[in-house]
């Protein structure tokens, strides 16, 4: 998925976990190895919803920054936590000045397949998302059993 953008890197560390990631500790981890790293937090709308049950969710924006994707109706810009917005920046160019602690909200075009969709998916046996990704992609999350993701 990477293979068209050369400046990004995908960090696999949490493949490496025998035990499910916690983001904030994958963070203040790599924070901690690479501190002059800059880190993008993309998420969801489908996350963002439920995004208040997380333990310490307030402290990811100390080590990433946080930006906020709308898929399904770009029109509309999902509520920005009380805790987050003094950080909340319109310009995309303030990620690149500092590594960590701003928010943007980002509006996509509708694009149904998410982490969660996949995850719902494989649970139901339906194998609807080969479909929808990259072969590339598709191919990784197999060979790496993401998901629990396996052909039935």
């Amino acid at each position: 998925a990477l293979s068209e953008h050369p400046s990004l890197t995908l960090e696999t560390c949490e493949l490496e976990e025998e035990k499910p990631s916690i983001t904030l500790e994958t963070l203040k981890a790599l924070k901690q190895k690479h501190p002059n790293n800059t880190y993008i937090y993309l998420m969801g709308e489908d996350v963002f919803a439920g995004i208040d049950a997380w333990d310490d969710w307030t402290e990811l924006i100390q080590y990433s920054h946080i930006v906020l994707i709308n898929r399904h109706n770009p029109t509309h810009q999902q509520k920005t936590p009380k805790a987050w917005q003094p950080k909340l920046t319109a310009d995309i160019e303030d990620l690149h000045k500092k590594t960590h602690g701003h928010v943007l909200q980002l509006s996509i075009p509708p694009y149904i397949l998410s982490s969660s969709n996949i995850r719902s998916g494989l649970k139901a046996k339906q194998n609807r998302w080969l479909e929808e990704v990259p072969e590339s992609v598709k191919r990784y999350i197999l060979k790496h059993h993401l998901y629990k993701a396996q052909l039935t």
